[in-house]
């Protein structure tokens, strides 16, 4: 496929995904665990493709998502802004997450996972959290920005984790 000569890159949003996406690369390899398999997507679902497939070697899956664009005020508020003129807000979210203890089948039925197993797959999560945050203050550093919340995710998939939403403002 031939590349249109009018194509016009984003000079703001997409650079910030990438920062976000190696910070946080960065961060799980040196103070949690590294991640399999990480990816920029847009929509406010991440799919988690990796992350607790069924016979997949991929037990970590880094997600950045871009959301949401929109006219920025003074509070990175959306605001009503006329015409195309006006400073852009981003919401992104980022999350992370992992292999899920699993219930073993055998020939005599099913074993659920020990408390043990959970205990440290919450403790590897909340890990996480801290890892992506700590990234996000790194990565937007000389921009406004706002850490709205984190939020977990169950086994979906076999995956757990969970995501940061942030709203970020525009380069200062």
């Amino acid at each position: 496929m031939a590349e249109n000569p009018n194509f016009q890159e984003d000079t703001d949003a997409y650079p910030m995904l990438i920062a976000v996406l190696e910070a946080v690369e960065e961060e799980l390899a040196d103070t949690s665990e590294s991640v399999g398999y990480a990816s920029i997507q847009v929509g406010p679902t991440p799919v988690i493709e990796h992350a607790g497939m069924p016979g997949g070697k991929v037990c970590g899956e880094l997600i950045v998502s871009y959301v949401l664009h929109y006219p920025l005020g003074n509070d990175l508020e959306p605001q009503a802004a006329p015409g195309c003129g006006f400073v852009g807000g981003h919401d992104i979210i980022v999350g992370v997450y992992r292999c899920a203890p699993e219930v073993k089948r055998t020939t005599n039925g099913y074993i659920p996972p020990t408390a043990a197993q959970y205990l440290n797959s919450t403790r590897q999560v909340l890990a996480d959290k801290e890892a992506v945050k700590r990234a996000l203050c790194k990565a937007l550093k000389g921009r406004d920005y706002l850490l709205r919340n984190w939020e977990a995710s169950g086994e979906e998939g076999n995956a757990v984790g969970g995501v940061w939403s942030v709203t970020v403002g525009p380069t200062r």
